[in-house]
């Protein structure tokens, strides 16, 4: 090859470099779909303990000492982009105490909720727990044991 062709392949190969970072910041994409990496998966579990986490959600009225264990899918049916979800609301709940905007709006939209679902009661508070269940591969069975990883608590209906 002539030195000429060897300098005109580079200096194409370096102007496509640049025209792909130029497109990738104009359109603020990533580069991933033009770089092709292998896929990093883990090893499957065939035996042993699997530990898995799982939400459970009580309901509290006010008047009495009752709660309710209420379904995952009516808690939050039709989960979408839009509406919150389990782990957006354990975040929100866990570290700050003030009463913030997105706050407020959630225990609204939960009221509704609950006041569609079941019209028949009150409801002032709400309990979310995050627990952890084992699950043994090798006999197919759960374990009676759960572990609590995080506990939290929605007042509904607050003095404001």
């Amino acid at each position: 090859m002539k030195k000429a062709t060897i300098r005109s392949i580079v200096l194409l190969f370096w102007a496509a470099l640049f025209v792909q970072a130029g497109l990738m910041f104009h359109f603020k994409i990533e580069p991933y779909p033009t770089f092709r990496f292998p896929g990093f998966g883990g090893k499957v579990q065939t035996g042993g303990i699997k530990n898995f986490d799982q939400y459970e959600i009580y309901l509290h009225s006010s008047g009495k000492g009752d709660s309710v264990m209420y379904p995952l899918d009516q808690f939050l049916p039709d989960i979408s982009f839009k509406k919150p979800t389990l782990d957006l609301i354990a975040d929100k709940y866990q570290n700050d105490q003030a009463r913030t905007p997105e706050k407020k709006d959630f225990e609204e939209w939960l009221s509704k909720n609950l006041a569609k679902n079941i019209p028949d009661k009150e409801f002032s508070r709400i309990s979310i727990l995050e627990v952890q269940h084992s699950y043994n591969l090798e006999t197919n069975e759960l374990k009676n044991d759960r572990t609590l990883i995080n506990y939290f608590n929605i007042e509904l209906n607050p003095n404001e």
